[in-house]
């Protein structure tokens, strides 16, 4: 995940809620990553973390800049398969880890948007555009860089477009 910078301003939310509610949401993620927790009760404990209404401070975080990043953090948390999705380990002359994950996210996207009510044709021609992102490998050998996995990551994005598939 990319970094996100949370600005200081006066009248912003509170900065000790803000960062406990990060890491609680954090937690959240590694146990469904770790297979701890299934993906319901990991969303109804996200959910019931953002209920409450984040106080506000004289000097806090800008209440854009913390939407922004819970909302990133929301969307990884209903990743789809997120368990298999981390399962991919890093080896030497795998995959590209940035294009991986570009393609994941935007089967992610599709699937969002499928279920939010996406017509049928924009769909197929969305799922046709990602199964033809390419996914370039990293060099092996002594200088080679560290990618992932190829067998675990063909069978993430297999499972992922029949699961994309099944919805259109």
């Amino acid at each position: 995940m990319d970094f996100t910078v949370l600005r200081q301003i006066s009248n912003g939310y509170d900065c000790q809620t803000t960062l406990q509610l990060i890491t609680n949401y954090q937690a959240i993620i590694s146990d469904l990553q770790k297979g701890n927790t299934t993906v319901d009760n990991a969303i109804m404990a996200a959910e019931q973390l953002r209920s409450f209404p984040m106080p506000i401070s004289a000097k806090g975080f800008e209440p854009q800049d913390v939407e922004n990043l819970l909302n990133k953090l929301d969307k990884e948390l209903r990743r789809y398969n997120i368990s298999d999705y981390y399962a991919v380990k890093m080896l030497k002359g795998g995959y590209n880890k940035a294009a991986f994950t570009a393609k994941a996210d935007a089967y992610n996207n599709l699937i969002i948007s499928i279920n939010g009510g996406m017509n049928k044709a924009q769909a197929m021609s969305d799922l046709e555009r990602i199964r033809n992102m390419p996914l370039p490998c990293e060099k092996a050998g002594f200088f080679g860089k560290k990618g992932c996995e190829q067998s675990a990551a063909d069978a993430y994005i297999a499972d992922i477009d029949a699961y994309v598939s099944d919805l259109i």
